[in-house]
């Protein structure tokens, strides 16, 4: 026989090489998606196809409890809860009086219902809430129309079938999670043409007359910026998204000229422009519009306030919580936010950083010219200028509803029963209130303390009123008094900062000067308004004082200008503002002393102008650091002072230590339930063992730990550090990723903050935070078992303009109203071991260029405005003896937040979250803050750098790729287990999140380990399954190629043999 070659035969045969080729492929296949599931797709798998499920012990811990018996249960009473959010938080703006009788509440009984018909297309599928990270999406939501069936209306349902239906159009603009760019999107109001409306839906009208309810909708996200124009379906040439359309003006007009009682809904995320009420109402004692109520966003169950409120079965007492101008134009901040692309000639961007007469792409700035005169402290100070100088009627020409307005259907008179302490000395005066029901219905009052500081012309700037407490009293019968409400004030809650000296007393920073301080009890913001001041009291200060060093750290931190220089900086956050003068004096952005317009020409004027394409430009020159301004927005170097001449930690020391060694004696033993009486900071900062369990942890383990923050915190097996489950809020426990969403189901989904702020109820915003802290302790109850450990929010940057896009999510543009609710949520979070990431710090202010965006400011409205809420939560600055709820849990000191998540933006040209300034002078030093800090989703290494961000002060990296990471990805490169100051801020890092977390929920489980995730035991199966199919293929295939050719080859002898 013929000899074979064999390695030809299998390199020539088709079966072989097809063998050849899939198994290459698939084995080079393997190894690549082995490398990227346990490298750079690692953490993106985790999150979209579910991390590893625990595997319990039995030695779990009764620390944290919960009041219900199961999950489902949790979620029903904060369904209920967020009912009673919506009935105080709903605000009644006109009703309107006709022959001595308001227009509501509407009369209706289940004998004789009241018949309405609701018109808006939007009524049919209402705003339950804005969208992106913390939006609202597949929850199954009460609509206005069942709240008007459960409380004894009949509607129309010829006209509610019709808005279901195609004829009536087009539906809004459907808004989703984008990137946000340099423009608002175009966004339709969807509302129904009149010409649509058939005669047969027309002819329904009459028989159901009783009142036309009509609902106006407007919506906000994350990502985008609400626009200052409007679309060209039903859009009017020069109107902006916060005003009427033209459909809904014909859609009023044709309600108006039919129904005698007219209501309509402001369903809107924002602040709206009402200027239509005067268009509507302007003929004497004939309205056209009988009343007009503000819902927000409800929520899943709020719209069921609706009904109740129109019946008079609940009273209204829901307060604004931005100021409502006449006309949003008008505003300081209109001219200088978002992209300015409607002050600019051509429509285009108006803020972007300009070089060689072209705009730079990615670099963006916006300027708070307006400076500390924000919403109602502007409108109450200019009004007050302008009346002192004669022009009396300028405040009602430009405010329709002052901050803290909103109407009932009884009246209240409050009184300062008294005032005792003394402010001098840096001390304390003590404000005790009541208010009594004088009307004749029963009742809730907003109590709202503001406070008016003594102003000397040209110097610290001042608005005329602020607000310095509120309460809110439980249901007043006609004639009853309420509880005796007090309000504790000291000298630092008056302080101004003067970053520039303007008193020339040779300090900057925060100081009370002398004088004479007003406190008012009043109706809303216009304490000068007719009739609005119930009752005041003047205290005075006979010295000035300042305050040098912060109260709130053991070492006195210098509390000093972080952010404003004598000399040329680039991360100074004031040099780009408008120089304007006062007195002949330069001064940066706004001053009461002259509110005309800024004429530059003359030095007269200080009212913010839109930027030129001169004052984008990049400035060329060095600054004190030798970078000119393009270098420094680019220059990626950290600015950590304290890491200079650090040693080397010790890292992976041999030790049994675990975080429940750092527990005290009764959170170990599981008879004991901690309470509020005990406080819940179970493991100490400055405990001793925090050193030996630091030192056992290997470099890897904290790199691991610090990267891997995205929607968790990462298990440290050998120091019984578990896994932790965190998520979105603010409202409730929310995700929006893929795989993650699952495990965060069947949790009640809130009104919005906007809602909730304007209930003016700190027990309210208490109990929203026992709820999601129910929800936390019940958890993934359907999955891993874990529970819910980090929260996302609250959310407490300010409402700068009624056209940012997340004004739902955020409380008010009043930065005491949003740091007591804030404070309130935290403290009712932490009693059942739910942390909270405070959010955005800071100046997140705006969606539209989000990414990095540069803000320009003061430092006095810096801190007075920006931070002041972020301020306070950190400290912890309210009472809870104010507070029913919390007092019933045994609070007598509320504790600060001990999680902050970092935002987008830059303040000045340095990115929040990788500021020493702000992340560790300020908020460690200055404010004493102990805890994590996380960044927000880390989508690009453009501006925001890991390391950066580490050396900073910012302890958690919200990422789902590694390359986003503090690894070989990052600009600035991985860390360096030899560099002594990389493992220095690494193991504050650790401390940082391993502390936040041993004061939580996530301590009470005994976790043993883990198991594999589904997803990589398929991997590891299919490591082992292909290679052997392909081996037993790759014989059978080669085998029989060698037979096949040896047979051939044995045949050709034989015929050869035979000739």
């Amino acid at each position: 026989m013929k000899n074979v070659n064999k390695a030809k035969v299998v390199f020539t045969s088709a079966k072989s090489l097809a063998w050849f080729i899939v198994s290459t492929f698939l084995i080079i296949l393997l190894i690549v998606l082995t490398v990227l599931e346990y490298g750079m797709l690692g953490p993106i798998l985790g999150t979209v196809l579910g991390g590893a499920k625990p595997i319990y012990g039995e030695n779990n811990l009764n620390i944290y409890k919960s009041e219900y018996a199961t999950k489902e249960a949790s979620t029903q009473a904060g369904n209920e809860l967020n009912v009673e959010i919506a009935e105080e938080g709903f605000v009644l703006l006109l009703n309107e009086e006709t022959d001595g009788k308001t227009a509501l509440p509407i009369e209706t009984s289940n004998s004789k219902k009241a018949k309405v018909s609701v018109f808006g297309h939007n009524s049919v599928d209402i705003v339950l809430g804005g969208s992106g990270s913390g939006g609202i999406s597949g929850v199954e939501a009460t609509t206005i129309y069942d709240s008007l069936k459960n409380n004894n209306f009949e509607y129309n349902p010829e006209l509610k079938a019709f808005y279901e239906s195609s004829a009536a159009g087009s539906k809004r603009t459907s808004t989703v999670l984008t990137d946000a760019t340099s423009s608002s999107p175009t966004l339709d109001i969807g509302e129904t043409p009149v010409a649509n409306y058939t005669s047969k839906v027309k002819s329904s009208f009459k028989d159901y007359n009783d009142a036309a309810i009509v609902v106006i909708s407007r919506v906000g996200g994350e990502s985008f910026d609400v626009p200052r124009t409007q679309s060209s379906r039903g859009g009017i040439e020069g109107n902006h998204y916060l005003q009427l359309d033209q459909n809904e003006y014909d859609m009023l007009d044709m309600v108006t000229a039919r129904f005698d009682k007219v209501i309509v809904l402001l369903n809107t995320l924002q602040a709206f422009q009402c200027d239509f009420i005067a268009e509507y109402n302007n003929t004497p004692d004939d309205p056209r519009i009988d009343a007009v109520m503000w819902i927000g966003g409800p929520g899943a169950t709020g719209a069921e306030a609706v009904g109740e409120l129109l019946s008079g079965q609940v009273n209204p007492s829901g307060k604004t919580v931005d100021i409502y101008p006449a006309d949003f134009t008008k505003d300081p901040v209109w001219i200088n936010f978002g992209d300015n692309s409607q002050s600019s000639a051509d429509g285009k961007s108006n803020t972007a950083y300009a070089e060689g007469g072209k705009d730079v792409s990615g670099y963006n700035m916006v300027m708070y010219e307006e400076g500390v005169y924000l919403g109602y402290r502007y409108y109450e100070t200019r009004g007050k200028v302008e009346a002192d100088n004669g022009n009396s009627e300028w405040y009602d020409e430009n405010v329709i509803f002052p901050f803290g307005y909103g109407l009932s259907y009884t009246n209240f008179e409050q009184t300062i029963k008294s005032v005792t302490g003394s402010l001098d000395n840096k001390g304390t005066v003590t404000i005790t209130v009541e208010s009594k029901n004088v009307g004749n219905v029963a009742g809730r009052d907003a109590i709202e303390l503001y406070v008016s500081k003594p102003y000397i012309d040209g110097q610290i700037e001042k608005s005329h009123v602020e607000l310095i407490d509120f309460a809110k009293t439980e249901v007043l019968e006609p004639g009853a008094t309420s509880k005796t409400y007090t309000f504790t004030v000291n000298a630092y809650d008056l302080a101004s900062y003067d970053s520039y000296d303007l008193n020339d007393n040779g300090f900057k920073g925060y100081e009370t000067e002398k004088g004479a301080y007003t406190f008012y009890l009043s109706k809303n913001s216009h304490v000068e308004g007719v009739d609005n001041v119930y009752d005041s009291r003047e205290v005075s200060v006979t010295e000035s004082m300042t305050f040098e060093t912060s109260a709130e750290t053991q070492d006195g931190y210098k509390v000093e200008n972080r952010y404003t220089t004598d000399e040329t900086d680039y991360y100074a956050i004031d040099y780009r503002l408008t120089t304007t003068y006062v007195n002949g004096e330069e001064r940066k952005g706004m001053s009461r002393m002259d509110f005309s317009k800024v004429d530059s020409t003359m030095n007269t004027g200080t009212f913010p102008t839109a930027l030129t394409a001169e004052e984008r430009t990049f400035r060329s020159a060095q600054d004190k650091n030798g970078l000119t301004e393009k270098q420094a927005l680019q220059s990626l170097a950290h600015n950590n002072t304290e890491v200079a001449n650090v040693t080397m930690p010790t890292t992976g020391k041999s030790s049994t230590i675990t975080l429940r060694n750092l527990l005290g004696e009764k959170d170990l033993d599981n008879n004991n339930e901690r309470t509020a009486a005990d406080g819940y900071q179970l493991v100490s900062y400055d405990d001793a063992k925090w050193d030996e369990l630091l030192d056992s942890l290997t470099f890897d383990e904290m790199v691991d730990l610090v990267n891997n923050g995205g929607f968790q915190t990462a298990a440290i097996a050998h120091i019984g550090k578990n896994l932790t489950l965190d998520s979105d809020g603010p409202i409730g426990f929310v995700n929006f990723m893929p795989g993650k969403s699952e495990s965060f189901k069947g949790n009640t989904t809130f009104a919005c903050e906007i809602v909730i702020g304007s209930t003016w109820n700190k027990d309210l915003a208490y109990r929203v935070g026992k709820i999601v802290g129910e929800n936390g302790l019940w958890g993934d109850v359907n999955g891993t078992m874990l529970p819910y450990t980090g929260w996302y929010a609250p959310a407490i940057n300010l409402h700068r303009s009624p056209f940012s896009g997340r004004n739902f999510e955020y409380y008010s543009e009043d930065p005491i109203l949003t740091g007591k609710l804030a404070i309130n949520t935290i403290n009712g979070c932490k009693t059942k071991g739910v942390y909270t990431d405070l959010k955005h710090f800071a100046v997140n202010d705006q969606e539209t260029n989000r990414s990095g965006v540069s803000t320009f400011m003061t430092e006095q409205t810096l801190r007075e405005l920006y931070l002041k809420p972020f301020e306070m939560a950190v400290k912890g600055s309210d009472d809870p003896s104010q507070v029913a709820t919390a007092v019933k849990d045994g609070w007598t000191k509320y504790e600060g937040t001990t999680g902050i998540m970092t935002s987008f933006n830059r303040i000045g040209n340095k990115w929040t979250g990788g500021d020493y300034r702000l992340l560790t002078d300020i908020l460690r030093g200055e404010w004493g803050f102990k805890g994590l800090a996380i960044c927000d989703y880390k989508t690009d290494n453009f501006f925001m750098d890991a390391k950066q961000m580490v050396y900073a002060g910012n302890d958690l990296i919200l990422a789902s790729l590694t390359n986003l990471m503090w690894t070989s990805g990052c600009k600035s490169g991985a860390p360096n287990a030899s560099s002594a100051e990389d493992v220095y801020v690494l193991r504050k890092a650790a401390k940082n999140i391993l502390y936040t977390v041993a004061n939580s929920n996530a301590i009470q489980q005994d976790i043993e380990g883990y198991k594999t995730e589904w997803w990589k035991s398929l991997t590891i199966a299919l490591d082992v399954i292909i290679p052997v199919g392909l081996a037993v293929w790759g014989f059978f295939a080669v085998t029989g190629v060698i037979k096949k050719a040896e047979a051939k080859a044995a045949s050709s002898d034989g015929a050869e043999q035979t000739e």
